[in-house]
């Protein structure tokens, strides 16, 4: 499974690559959205994003609008982020995404929704 993780907290970033770096995996850690869609251009499709929103140089929110005109398009995305109305922000501007987690969060909660979505697809 291919896995792009877009967050600009190195630490965070750091622990979601270590979780999920796996034989079957490849992970691609992204510190904002400018990395992450030059991954992206490259025609590396993803079978995982985890995003965060709020980020410097090119945002999540800003990644996932600009993703959405991509081939790609229709990879399941989990969105992470502290924003208090962050879903409201994402239906409000028309952002997709399969799943919204609320910073802070378990780990483990995040490994939980991800074997979730495997099983889905």
């Amino acid at each position: 499974m291919k896995i792009l993780i877009i967050e600009d907290n190195v630490l965070l970033l750091k622990a979601m690559t270590n979780l999920f770096t796996l034989p079957e995996n490849k992970v691609f850690p992204a510190q904002n959205g400018m990395v992450a869609l030059e991954m992206v251009e490259d025609n590396q499709k993803m079978d995982l994003i985890i995003c965060d929103i709020m980020m410097p140089v090119v945002s999540g929110a800003t990644f996932l609008l600009l993703f959405n005109h991509h081939p790609f398009k229709d990879t399941p995305i989990i969105v992470i982020s502290s924003l208090k109305d962050g879903e409201e922000f994402l239906r409000k501007h028309n952002i997709e995404y399969t799943h919204f987690i609320t910073k802070p969060f378990e780990i483990s909660y995040l490994q939980k929704v991800v074997n979730e979505l495997k099983k889905e697809n």
